[in-house]
C-alpha cells in the first residue's frame, strides 16, 4: 500500500469511527465528505450536501454575522460573513473553536462545538479545511436540570418547587403531562402534588392507583413504556381520556427508603428517546423525593441539598497515527494543543522517543499491541501536560490493516476525560455526603420525644466528625442572664456542661459569640487558622482548642446552638466538613422545629379540652367524613347541584344525617338540652330536631358541597322534655381537617330571649313608624309653604333689581356727560352687583328646582347631549380655538333633563376655565374603575390647587376671582345634587394651569329614591 493510499485509509477510518460529525470542503467552502455521524446529527444525507457551499446550509445568517464582527476586532481585519468565518484563524495558524447553534434539516436547532483545521499539502499550502462537530444537546439539557436544581435551592416552598419542576420536565422534553405525586393515607390512592398538563399547571387531584402504571412504578422501580401504554393497562380510563400513548415514571423515597410518591410522564406520542427522560427523571428524582418528605412533615422541616450530578465536558479528540515501526506519520491539531508541541516535532517519532520517562507509556504498549497482535484496546492514562494540571484520557487504539488483512499502522484517537474524572470523583464525594446526612435522617426519624431525637443525633454527629464534643446550648440569645446545654454528646475525656448540671451565667465572651453566630446564615469557625479567636473563658473552663458552631432557629421559641469542640488539638476545618455542619445543622433545626411544634400541640390540645368542657356555650364535636365519602360518590355520578338533588332526592338528606357521628358534647350542651348526661342526650338526639333545624343541617350540607367550610344560622331546637329554644348555630370545619371534614366543630348559643325581646323591640319599631309617617306629612307640608315663600322672595326682590339696573343704565345713557370717570364706574359697579343679584337668585331656584323635580329614568347617550352642548357654545363663540374630543358608548340610565344640565355646568365650567389660553382641549368620556363605569370632562385649562379640591362643590365656593372668571359658584353644587339624586358621587382632580378632570358616577336605575 503506498502512501496515498495510506492517507485515504486513514481518513476513512477516522470518518467511519470517530462519534462526532466530520466535514471536509475545499479552499471556497464546498463540502467534499461528510460522516455518518453528520449525517446523524444533522439530518442531511451525504450526497445531499456533498458538492455544496458551506455554512448556509446549517448556519443561522444572524450568528454567522457575530462571530464575523468578533473575529474582525480580535484579527484587526475585517472579516466578511460567510465562509471566511469559519477559515479565518485556520489560515493564520491559530486554533479555531467555537460554539454554534445549528439548523438540522427538519428545522430543529442544536447546539453544538465546531472545530475548524485547515489542510495542507506538503508545501504548507492550505489545500481544504476539516470540521468537527460535537452535539452538546444532552450535556445543555443536563446543566439546564442542574441548574434548576441548585437554584430551587432550601429557601423554595414545596409547593412552588413541584409547580416548577413539573413544568420544567414537561417543557424540557416537550411531554404534553407530568404527575408529581404522593401516597395518600389509603395506599390505593395517590394524590397530585403538582400537574402540569398542555403547556400549563392545573389544579390537583385525587386518584385510584388500582391498575394504573403508577401502581407498578409505586412497586419500587422505574418504569418506562415507550408506546402503546393503554393497551397494557386497559382498566386505567384516564389514559384513554387523556390520549395517552407513553408512559415513564419513577418512584420517590423518603430518608428511611419508604416509597412516598412518584413523578409520572406522559404524552400522545410515542416516547422518542428513552435514555435522556430515565436520565433526567434520575437527576431530579432524589431532589424531589426529599421536598416531598419535607412537605408531608407539615411543611416544617428545612429542604436539604441533594445530590449533584457534574457533566463531562465534550472536548475535541485527539488524533494520532503510527506506521509499522510505531513512528508518528500524522497528529491532527487537537492533539498538538493538547501536548503544546507542533506536528514537526512529533512526525518521525516513537512514543518513548519523545517521551523517555515512561509518562506515555501505557499508549506505547497499547500501540504495540495493536501492530504486534492486531488488538485494538481502550485505556485510561494520565496525560502530562507543558504549563498545566496532569490531563487524564481515554486513549482508543485500532489496528489498521491491507486488503491482506496484515497490520499495517496504528490509529490512535484520544479524548480528554479529566473533568469526567473529576465529576466522578466529586459524585462520591456528594454520595459520602448524603450518605452521613442519612444517618442523621434516621437518628432524628427514629425518634419521638425531643430529647431523645436530640442526644441520637448528636451522638451520631460525633461520629461524623470524630471530634471530642458535639452539644446544643440553650437559648443563643446574647442578652439572656445565663444559658445551659440540654443535650451534649462527649468522649470520656472531654465532658461538657451536661456533666455540671447548672445554668451558666452569661459571659461578656459568650454573649459576643451568641451575637456572631446570629448574624450569620451559616456555621462560624472560631480558634486558629480563622477570623474569629476562641471564646477565652469558655474556652479555657471546657477546654477546647477548636470550635465551629451556628445557631439554629427553630420556628417556635429562642435560637439554639449548635457546635462542635476539638480539645484534643487544633483542628483545621474543611470546606466539606463545613458544608456537611451547615446542612446537619439545618436538618437539627427542622427537626427542633417538629418537636417543638407536637409538643405545643399537645399543650394545645390540652387547653383545647378544658376550654371545650368548661364553656357556657354549646358545643359539638362532629365527624363528617361520611358525609364527605357521600359528597365524592355523588360527583362521581354526575351530580353538580346538590340543592337540586335534594329536591329531587329528599332521603339523601335523611341518609346524610345517618352519617354524621356525634364524637363528643360539653356540659353546656346538657345544660341546654336539659340532659342528665351525654349518653341521655346522645341518645335521644333525634327528639331534639326540629323542621327548622333540619332546614338549617340543609344549608350546612350545601356550605360544604361548595367548599364552604363554616357558616352562621339561626335554628330551633327541641329540649328531651320537648321545650322549644331558639339558638344561634355556627358551624365549622376544624383548619387542617378541610380535605376530609373527619373534625367539625358545631356551636349553640341559646337566644331565646333575646328573640323574645327582639318581637318586643319590632312592636314598638312599627309604632315608631307610623310616628315618623305622621312627621313626614307634617314636614312635607312645611317644605311646600317654604317652597311658596321662597318663590315669593324671590319675584319679589326681581322687581328692585330691575329698577336699580335699569335707572343706572338711563342714567349712564342720559347723564353720562354729567359725571367724571370715577362716578360712571361706579354706577357700572352698580349694575354688575345689580345684575350679579338675579344670578344669584336664578342659580338658587334652580338648585332648588332640580332637588325636588320627580325624577324619569331611561337611557340617555351622553356623549349626544354633549355634542349638543358643544355646539351650542362654540356658535357662542366661534373664533376660540378648542378642540372638543366626546367619546362614543356613553348611554347610561338617568333623568336625561338633570344630566343635560350636569353637562353644561361641567362643559361650560371647562369652556370658560381654558379661555385664557390661545388654544384649548376639551374631552367627554367614560372609563371603568373596579367595574364602575366612571364619566369625565377634563380639560386643560387654569385647573386648581388639589389642596382645595375639598370646597369645589360648595354652594358660593370659587377658587378664582369674578375678574378672571365670571360665575356664581352654584354650577358644581348643582351638579353634585343631581349626581347625588341619582345615587352616584362626583370628585374632581387638578393642577394648576395644566388643567383639571371631573369624575362622577350614576347609581343603580332609580337612584336616591324620594
Amino acid at each position: 500500500m503506498n502512501d496515498t493510499d495510506q492517507l485515504q485509509h486513514l481518513q476513512r477510518a477516522i470518518l467511519e469511527n470517530a462519534s462526532y460529525g466530520i466535514v471536509s470542503t475545499n479552499c471556497d467552502g464546498t463540502v467534499t465528505s461528510f460522516n455518518p455521524a453528520a449525517e446523524r446529527l444533522l439530518g442531511y444525507a451525504a450526497d445531499d450536501i456533498v458538492g455544496k457551499q458551506t455554512p448556509a446550509l446549517w448556519h443561522e445568517p444572524e450568528e454567522v454575522a457575530r462571530r464575523a464582527r468578533h473575529l474582525s476586532e480580535e484579527l484587526g481585519e475585517t472579516i466578511a460573513p460567510g465562509f471566511d468565518v469559519f477559515t479565518a484563524r485556520p489560515r493564520r495558524g491559530l486554533p479555531e473553536e467555537h460554539e454554534w447553534t445549528f439548523v438540522r434539516k427538519d428545522g430543529v436547532r442544536i447546539p453544538v462545538t465546531l472545530s475548524v483545521a485547515a489542510l495542507r499539502d506538503e508545501d504548507g499550502l492550505i489545500t481544504g479545511f476539516v470540521a468537527l462537530i460535537y452535539d452538546l444537546t444532552e450535556r445543555r439539557r443536563l446543566e439546564r436540570a442542574l441548574l434548576f436544581v441548585a437554584q430551587r435551592g432550601w429557601q423554595a416552598s414545596g409547593e412552588n418547587f413541584f409547580d416548577a419542576l413539573a413544568q420544567f420536565l414537561g417543557e424540557e422534553l416537550g411531554i404534553e403531562y407530568v404527575l408529581i405525586d404522593r401516597l395518600t393515607d389509603d395506599p390505593d390512592m395517590a394524590e397530585t402534588v403538582a400537574l402540569y398538563a398542555k403547556g400549563a399547571i392545573t389544579p390537583n387531584m385525587h386518584y385510584s392507583l388500582k391498575g394504573t402504571p403508577c401502581e407498578t412504578v409505586m412497586g419500587r422501580r422505574l418504569c418506562v413504556y415507550p408506546h402503546h401504554v393503554q393497551q397494557l393497562f386497559p382498566t386505567d380510563t384516564l389514559l384513554a381520556e387523556m390520549g395517552v400513548e407513553c408512559y415513564a415514571g419513577i418512584p420517590l423515597w423518603d430518608s428511611t427508603g419508604r416509597a412516598i410518591g412518584l413523578i409520572a410522564l406522559m404524552d400522545s406520542t410515542r416516547l422518542p428517546d428513552t435514555a435522556s427522560v430515565t436520565h433526567l427523571l434520575q437527576l431530579v428524582a432524589t431532589r424531589a423525593a426529599a421536598e416531598l418528605e419535607r412537605e408531608q412533615s407539615n411543611r416544617l422541616l428545612r429542604a436539604r441539598e441533594h445530590e449533584f450530578r457534574t457533566l463531562a465536558e465534550n472536548l475535541p479528540d485527539n488524533i494520532v497515527r503510527h506506521d509499522r515501526e510505531g513512528r508518528v506519520v500524522y497528529v491532527n491539531p487537537a492533539l498538538e494543543r493538547t501536548l503544546g508541541a507542533d506536528a514537526a516535532r512529533m512526525l518521525g517519532r516513537g512514543i518513548r522517543d519523545m517521551f523517555p520517562d515512561g509518562s506515555y507509556d501505557p499508549g506505547a504498549q497499547a500501540v504495540q499491541a495493536a501492530l504486534d497482535r492486531g488488538e485494538n484496546t481502550e485505556l485510561e492514562f494520565t496525560v502530562p501536560v507543558p504549563g498545566m494540571d496532569p490531563r487524564v484520557h481515554q486513549i482508543r487504539t485500532i489496528a489498521e490493516r491491507n486488503e491482506k488483512g496484515e497490520v499495517t499502522g496504528v490509529l490512535s484517537i484520544g479524548r480528554d476525560i479529566t473533568e469526567r474524572r473529576r465529576a466522578e470523583d466529586e459524585r462520591q464525594g456528594n454520595l459520602r455526603f448524603f450518605e452521613q446526612m442519612d444517618r442523621v435522617n434516621r437518628a432524628i426519624q427514629g425518634s419521638r420525644d425531643l430529647e431523645g431525637m436530640l442526644s441520637e443525633a448528636l451522638d451520631v454527629v460525633l461520629a461524623i466528625f470524630d471530634c471530642d464534643r458535639a452539644f446544643l446550648l440553650y437559648p443563643c440569645d446574647p442578652v439572656a442572664s445565663s444559658w445551659t446545654c440540654p443535650v451534649e454528646q462527649c468522649k470520656p475525656a472531654y465532658p461538657g456542661v451536661l456533666a455540671l448540671g447548672i445554668d451558666v451565667p452569661m459571659s461578656t465572651d459568650v454573649a459576643r459569640t451568641f451575637a456572631l453566630l446570629l448574624e450569620t446564615e451559616g456555621p462560624v469557625r472560631f480558634g486558629p487558622g480563622t477570623h474569629h479567636p476562641l471564646p477565652a473563658d469558655a474556652s479555657e473552663r471546657f477546654g477546647f482548642r477548636s470550635l465551629m458552631s451556628m445557631a439554629l432557629r427553630p420556628k417556635t421559641g429562642s435560637p439554639w446552638q449548635f457546635g462542635l469542640h476539638q480539645c484534643s488539638h487544633v483542628r483545621y476545618w474543611t470546606p466539606e466538613e463545613e458544608r456537611l455542619f451547615r446542612e446537619i445543622g439545618h436538618r437539627l433545626g427542622d427537626g427542633l422545629s417538629t418537636m417543638l411544634v407536637h409538643r405545643d400541640l399537645v399543650e394545645s390540645e390540652r387547653r383545647y379540652r378544658l376550654v371545650f368542657e368548661n364553656s357556657p356555650v354549646s358545643i359539638w364535636e362532629e365527624d363528617f367524613s361520611g358525609v364527605h365519602a357521600l359528597f365524592d360518590s355523588l360527583r362521581q355520578e354526575g351530580v353538580t347541584d346538590i340543592e337540586a338533588h335534594f329536591e329531587q332526592h329528599p332521603a339523601t338528606l335523611e341518609r346524610c344525617a345517618r352519617l354524621v357521628k356525634v364524637t363528643d358534647v360539653n356540659e353546656a350542651a346538657l345544660v341546654l338540652h336539659r340532659a342528665s348526661d351525654k349518653e341521655a342526650l346522645l341518645s335521644g338526639l333525634i327528639t331534639t330536631f326540629t323542621p327548622e333545624s333540619f332546614a338549617t343541617f340543609r344549608r350546612e350540607l350545601v356550605c360544604l358541597w361548595n367548599g364552604g367550610t363554616e357558616i352562621a344560622e339561626e335554628a330551633i331546637v327541641r329540649t328531651l322534655q320537648g321545650e322549644r329554644r331558639n339558638v344561634s348555630v355556627y358551624f365549622s370545619v376544624c383548619p387542617g381537617y378541610e380535605h376530609t371534614l373527619s373534625k367539625v366543630l358545631v356551636s349553640l348559643i341559646d337566644i331565646t330571649q333575646r328573640k323574645a325581646a327582639e318581637q318586643e323591640i319590632l312592636q314598638l319599631n312599627q309604632e315608631l313608624e307610623r310616628r315618623v309617617a305622621r312627621r313626614t306629612a307634617e314636614l312635607e307640608a312645611a317644605n311646600k309653604e317654604l317652597e311658596s315663600f321662597s318663590y315669593s322672595v324671590s319675584h319679589d326682590l326681581r322687581s328692585p333689581l330691575r329698577a336699580i339696573d335699569g335707572f343706572s343704565q338711563l342714567l349712564l345713557d342720559q347723564h353720562g356727560e354729567h359725571l367724571d370717570a370715577t362716578g360712571k364706574d361706579y354706577l357700572r359697579r352698580v349694575r354688575a352687583g345689580a345684575q350679579r343679584m338675579a344670578q344669584l337668585i336664578d342659580d338658587l331656584l334652580n338648585l332648588s328646582r332640580v332637588s325636588r323635580e320627580k325624577m324619569r329614568f331611561h337611557t340617555v347617550d351622553l356623549g349626544r347631549l354633549a355634542r349638543a352642548v358643544a355646539g351650542e357654545l362654540t356658535e357662542a363663540q366661534p373664533g376660540r380655538s378648542v378642540e372638543v374630543i366626546i367619546a362614543e358608548g356613553t348611554e347610561a340610565s338617568c333623568d336625561e333633563r338633570l344630566l343635560r344640565i350636569v353637562i353644561e355646568n361641567l362643559l361650560g365650567n371647562a369652556w370658560k376655565y381654558t379661555s385664557h389660553h390661545p388654544s384649548a382641549r376639551i374631552e367627554f368620556g367614560r372609563q371603568t374603575q373596579d367595574g364602575v363605569p366612571v364619566y369625565f370632562v377634563r380639560d386643560d385649562g387654569a385647573g386648581f390647587d388639589m389642596r382645595y379640591a375639598h370646597s369645589l362643590f360648595g354652594p358660593f365656593q370659587r377658587l378664582h376671582s369674578p375678574a378672571e372668571f365670571p360665575g356664581t359658584g352654584i354650577g358644581l353644587a348643582t351638579v353634585q345634587r343631581i349626581i347625588r339624586r341619582h345615587g352616584g358621587r362626583v370628585w374632581a382632580e387638578g393642577e394648576v394651569e395644566k388643567g383639571a378632570t371631573v369624575y362622577f358616577t350614576l347609581g343603580p336605575v332609580g337612584g336616591l329614591q324620594e
